[in-house]
C-alpha cells in the first residue's frame, strides 16, 4: 500500500470508531401494561422516533417511560457506506503502472 492508501484507511478507521462512539439513536416511549388474563406485565412501545446522535455511554440516562436505543439499521447502513467509500478510495489511490517512454524515432 502506498501512503495515500494508508491515509485513506486510517481516516476510515477513525470515522468507524467515531460512528461507534456516537451512534444514531431512537427515542422510544414505552408503557407497561398488566395482562388481565395472566397477570403478567408486558412492555409495549408507544412511539419511536429518530433522536439524533448521542454518546454511547449516555444512553442509559433516561426519564421515566422514555428509552434511548441505538438505531441498528441506520448504523449498519453507515458502516456499509463507509466500507464502500473507503474501498473506492483505496482502489482510486493505487499505484498505476507506468510504461517506459519509447522514443518516437529510432536511430539507425
Amino acid at each position: 500500500m502506498n501512503s495515500r492508501q494508508v491515509c485513506a484507511l486510517l481516516i476510515g478507521i477513525l470515522i468507524f470508531v467515531l460512528t461507534a462512539l456516537f451512534p444514531p439513536v431512537n427515542s422510544v416511549q414505552t408503557m407497561t401494561v398488566v395482562n388481565e388474563s395472566s397477570g403478567t406485565e408486558e412492555t409495549q412501545e408507544v412511539r419511536s422516533e429518530f433522536h439524533g446522535y448521542a454518546f454511547y455511554s449516555s444512553l442509559n440516562q433516561t426519564p421515566d417511560g422514555h428509552e434511548y436505543r441505538v438505531a441498528k439499521m441506520m448504523l449498519a447502513a453507515e458502516w456499509l457506506l463507509l466500507l464502500i467509500v473507503v474501498g473506492n478510495f483505496m482502489r482510486a489511490f493505487r499505484d498505476k503502472p507506468s510504461l517506459p517512454k519509447a522514443p518516437i524515432f529510432h536511430r539507425p
